[in-house]
């Protein structure tokens, strides 16, 4: 079977964001209601990959947490996708729908370093355009 680690970032993301624990049954219903694609079909084996990657905890019938590992991993991920956001929508003049959906495609795959030369370039924001806080996490944090 194809790991599809766009599903697992989705909901990496998602549970970032959530900030507590959730039962499959209503991470279900809030992802349908944050409208977050993630087949239903699928998301059973996604948090079985998960927990064997030690990024987030369940056990049957209980509720999904991040591990500090899965948190740290979401908060990378997140900060890498905020500072292109800005990024593109402050020198490419992109619209914050255009620039959010770019920014999804090539958050993953950028380097740290380019990431850290774009944060210097838009003088190391702390909050984004959509007043979120830009997470810093240690292998991405400018060090001035």
């Amino acid at each position: 079977m194809k790991r599809r680690i766009d599903l697992e970032e989705k909901l990496l993301d998602f549970l970032h964001s959530w900030l507590r624990p959730i039962r499959i049954g209503d991470l279900k219903k809030e992802l349908e209601k944050e409208h977050i694609a993630i087949p239903h079909s699928s998301i059973n084996s996604i948090i079985k990959r998960l927990v064997d990657d030690k990024l987030i905890t369940w056990q049957k019938y209980g509720p999904i947490s991040l591990t500090q590992k899965g948190q740290q991993q979401a908060a990378h991920k997140q900060r890498h996708f905020h500072l292109l956001i800005m990024f593109f929508m402050n020198t490419l003049h992109l619209s914050h729908r255009e620039a959010k959906k770019e920014s999804h495609v090539i958050a993953s795959v950028i380097s740290c370093n380019m990431i850290g030369q774009i944060s210097r370039e838009l003088n190391n924001p702390l909050k984004c355009h959509c007043n979120e806080t830009i997470p810093r996490v240690e292998q991405c944090t400018v060090r001035n």
